[in-house]
Parts: structure tokens; C-alpha cells; sequence
């Protein structure tokens, strides 16, 4: 064997380097790499552990630590059905004598090397299994280097069963779907069973809002070293912990509600005081209170992206309400990012009065437009934006360094837009950076715009794509001479809506561009 083959690093590489890009980056090997790196740790001792290392890195079934066990422990069902096998039911397995100490001497040589493991389902194995392998284990954890875990389900009883894959080592978590106050409690270990976790998602049935704000905040309270952190709510002094934690970089709220519900009770300082660094934040709420109430606890920190989720029938008024409540909390330390959108509406029907009360007023946006340094703005409302020249005037003068700016409704059918295709003048002047625009616009006239020494047409050279919503257009050729001219990069202009007529004429508006 050549000398370099005798250095353990070089062997690791080897295998490591075995599985491409692909599979490394999705932990999870194709049945080619699998027989690879099987025949690599059969060629000699020296290649055994670094092959077996790779081999076993990444799990999706508890099955295969079950096939290390001796073969008379378990009963297994046939593997060739007789019939259909989208009709036939799969039988799982079934334990046929009790589980000794030594019987895991095997299945543990190769479950250390487990680092990362994602479950969805898994039909063979029963939660009865579960059990047994749960009380027979003769060590403190099954996976005792795993660093990943994924476990989504929507089956109660076969949720319970993720904390026997828990480890000292785990950083990234993501469970789902926790559905019981049972549920809730399992959780409330995890600061104790792994103390390194950096990135925690947890998904949540419609439980009452109560025990889950108990529950998600306990846990909250008493993680240190969090990254990111995606669960339904958390309450005030959790959130003021958090806000602490430098090492924070994104945190999603999916129901946040107003603090009205009892907090957690058991209260811990946070040890980390030095200034914190930037970060992201996601909330998803039905009252514009409780935007104030997480913001407030984040005024020390510097929010680089907000994103804030409001219901799909949110009027007009508590859009805005948000908007200026956004504006007083981040007053200091303003967003590089914007997002305010409510969620989608199903293809409806509104009648004038239904959308005169959801329509918001481009012209009321204006408490946003002190953060003059935002990249990036997507506001969504129920059904778009009353728009017109001197709103979206405002609204280019407001916002300098933008580069992606989308003003859209959350369902199928906006309100008509005022706006025209002069209102893109405004962006050619004043929005040297706007790569990506959407708006809804009127562009059956095409303006001229005059141009000679002493007043030379505006040309903006960064915006690439044009998304308009059912926007009215006459003449597509004229159009695209019009937009070309102001924007010379552009190359991608579409259509959204329900109006099949107008996408069609907006294609022939992209066709027509210069390439």
C-alpha cells in the first residue's frame, strides 16, 4: 500500500471526497456511493473507519441500526408482496425475544458515527419499537455525536418518539408536528438534553395559545448559544433574552400574540451583555400591538431584515397602523429590509365597498420613508394600492438605495392602479440601484419625454425585471421603446393577475426588448 495511504487524513479525505456536491450538501448518498464507500471500508482496516465515517454520516430510517441487531430479536414481514403494492399494507416488524446489553454492541459501533438524521415516516417500524429500543439501550444516547435533527410528523404517537435520537453534540433542530400539551412538555428538556443547539425550528398545531406560550418560552429562556429560532409565540422576558443573545441572527414567530396570556414562569438573566450584531426577524400576528411589543423588546439590536405576516383580512387602516408603528420602534435602528404582507387570499370576488375598505393609499405610506437606506420592500396588501405618479414619486425620492421593490396584492384580483408609465420616470431619476420593480400601472399612454443639451433623458442601467399586475396596455411595441429607453439593462418584463389578455401583451412588450 502506497506510504501517503498510511496518513489518517489523507484516507478521510478520500471518502469524504467520495459523494459529490450534491449529496454532501443534502446528507444523502445514491445507492452508487453507498456501494463505494461499502467496498471501501471492506478493502482494509485502514480504510474502514474513514469509509464507515461517511457511510453513516447521514440517516433517514432507524431501520438500518435495527439490521445490525441478531437476526432472531426481530420478526420481519415479507419484502416481496403478493399483490398490488399500492393496495397491500405493510406489515411492520415485530420484537421475537427480549433485547440484552450485548445485543447492541454491534448496532453502536456504527450509530457514533451518525451525525446527522431526518425522519418523515417510516412504516415498518412501530412505535412499540420505539420503546423497546428506547428501555434497552445500554448507554446514554443512541447517537451520541449527532449534530442534526429533522423530524416531521403529523401522527401523535410517532412524534413522541424524537428525544431517543437527542444528543449532548445536536445544533440544529427541527421538529414538527407538535400537537399536545404532552407535546409541549417533552420540549421543555431540550436546553438540558442539548445545551449546544444554535438553529431550533418547531411547527405547532392550532393548540390553545396559552401552554404553547409557556412552553416555547420556557425553552426559549434557557438556550444561549441560539443562531435562529423559529417557533408560534414567545413572551416578554423571553424575547428580551433573546434580544441579548449576540449570537442571534433570525427569529420567526408564526402567531405572536398580545402579551394578555401568563408568561412562563421560571425567570433566568441572560450572561451575554456585550452589544449584539445584526439579524432577521419573521412575525406572524393578527394585531399590530403585538409588532409594537416584539419590536420594543429588539430596540438594541439592529433588525437588518423585518418581515411582518398579518391576516389575509386585514383592512387598510391597520395595514398603515403597522407601517407607522414599524417606523416609531426601528426609528434608530432602521431595516436594510422590509417586508409587510398579509396572508393570500383565496380567488374572491370583492365587491366596491369590500375594496374600498382593503386598498391602502400609497400616499400613507409615508412614516416608512424615513428609513432611507432600505435595499429591499415588499408591502402586500389584501387588494394592492390606490398608486398614482405623485405617490410613487414619493416613494422613489424616499427610498435612494433600493434594489428590489414590490408593491402587490395578497390575492388574485388588485385594485386598478392610477399610476402611469410617467411614474417610472421617477425610479430612472432617483433609484440608481432598483434592479426588480413589481406594481400594478396604467400603460395604455405611452408619454414623451422630452430630451435635448440642456435636459439629457434619464437612463437607469441596474433594473433587469419589470413585473406589472393586470396593467392595462394598448401598445406593446411603443412600451417597450418607452421602458428601454429609460432602462437600458432591462430584460424581463411579465404579467400577474387573472386578465390572460393583458399577459399576453406584456410578452409581446419582453419579446420587443432590446437583448
Amino acid at each position: 500500500m502506497h506510504r501517503g495511504l498510511g496518513i489518517p487524513e489523507i484516507l478521510s479525505n478520500i471518502c469524504e471526497l467520495t459523494p459529490d456536491d450534491t449529496e454532501r450538501d443534502l446528507h444523502c448518498l445514491d445507492s452508487d456511493t453507498n456501494h463505494t464507500l461499502a467496498a471501501l471500508a471492506r478493502t482494509c482496516r485502514a480504510f474502514q473507519n474513514p469509509a464507515l465515517d461517511v457511510l453513516w454520516n447521514s440517516q433517514f430510517t432507524i431501520l438500518n441500526v435495527i439490521r445490525c441487531m441478531p437476526e432472531d430479536i426481530w420478526e420481519w414481514p415479507d419484502q416481496e408482496p403478493d399483490g398490488d403494492e399500492e393496495e397491500e399494507e405493510v406489515s411492520p416488524i415485530h420484537l421475537k425475544r427480549p433485547v440484552f446489553p450485548e445485543d447492541w454492541e454491534r448496532p453502536l459501533f456504527y450509530a457514533r458515527r451518525v451525525r446527522h438524521f431526518a425522519f418523515s415516516s417510516d412504516e415498518y417500524v412501530p412505535s412499540a419499537c420505539y420503546d423497546v429500543l428506547r428501555v434497552s439501550l445500554p448507554v446514554e444516547h443512541l447517537f451520541p455525536n449527532i449534530e442534526s435533527l429533522q423530524w416531521y410528523t403529523k401522527q401523535s404517537h410517532v412524534f413522541s418518539n424524537y428525544p431517543l435520537f437527542l444528543g449532548p453534540r445536536l445544533t440544529t433542530l427541527d421538529l414538527g408536528v407538535c400537537q399536545s400539551v404532552v407535546h409541549l412538555t417533552m420540549l421543555l428538556g431540550l436546553a438540558t438534553q442539548c445545551p449546544r443547539l444554535q438553529e431550533v425550528t418547531i411547527r405547532c398545531s392550532e393548540l390553545e395559545p396559552s401552554p404553547q406560550l409557556q412552553a416555547f418560552s420556557f425553552v426559549a429562556m434557557h438556550l444561549k448559544e441560539l443562531r435562529t429560532l423559529n417557533v408560534p409565540c414567545l413572551d416578554g422576558p423571553s424575547l428580551d433574552h433573546l434580544s441579548s443573545l449576540a449570537s442571534l441572527e433570525f427569529m420567526a414567530l408564526v402567531r405572536q400574540p398580545v402579551f394578555d396570556i401568563p408568561s412562563v414562569p421560571a425567570r433566568i438573566q441572560a450572561e451575554d451583555r456585550h452589544v449584539p450584531g445584526e439579524m432577521m426577524m419573521n412575525i406572524s400576528l393578527s394585531d399590530t400591538r403585538a409588532v409594537s411589543e416584539a419590536l420594543s423588546r429588539f430596540q438594541a439590536r439592529s433588525v437588518r431584515m423585518l418581515i411582518i405576516e398579518l391576516p389575509r383580512d386585514t383592512p387598510a387602516t391597520v395595514f398603515l397602523e403597522c407601517c407607522s408603528v414599524v417606523a416609531a420602534q426601528c426609528r434608530g435602528r432602521p431595516p436594510s429590509s422590509l417586508t409587510i404582507r398579509c396572508k393570500s387570499f383565496p380567488k374572491i370576488t370583492h365587491t366596491a365597498d369590500q375594496i374600498a375598505v382593503y386598498k391602502v393609499p400609497a400616499a400613507l405610506l409615508s412614516p416608512l420613508f424615513i428609513f432611507e437606506n432600505l435595499t429591499s420592500v415588499h408591502l402586500a396588501a389584501p387588494v394592492g394600492f390606490d398608486l398614482d405618479d405623485d405617490s410613487v414619486g414619493s416613494l422613489a425620492r424616499a427610498w435612494p438605495r433600493i434594489h428590489y421593490l414590490s408593491l402587490v396584492s395578497s390575492m388574485s384580483k388588485t385594485v386598478r392602479s392610477h399610476a402611469t408609465l410617467l411614474a417610472l420616470l421617477s425610479f430612472a431619476e432617483h433609484c440608481p440601484f432598483l434592479s426588480s420593480l413589481t406594481l400594478s400601472l396604467d400603460a395604455k399612454v405611452v408619454p414623451t419625454i422630452a430630451s435635448g443639451p440642456d435636459t439629457p433623458r434619464p437612463q437607469q442601467r441596474a433594473l433587469y425585471s419589470l413585473v406589472v399586475y393586470d396593467s392595462p396596455i394598448d401598445s406593446p411595441l411603443a412600451v417597450a421603446v418607452f421602458l428601454s429607453s429609460l432602462f437600458s439593462r432591462l430584460r424581463n418584463v411579465s404579467s400577474r393577475g387573472e386578465l390572460i389578455d393583458l399577459a399576453a401583451q406584456w410578452r409581446a412588450v419582453d419579446k420587443a426588448l432590446p437583448r
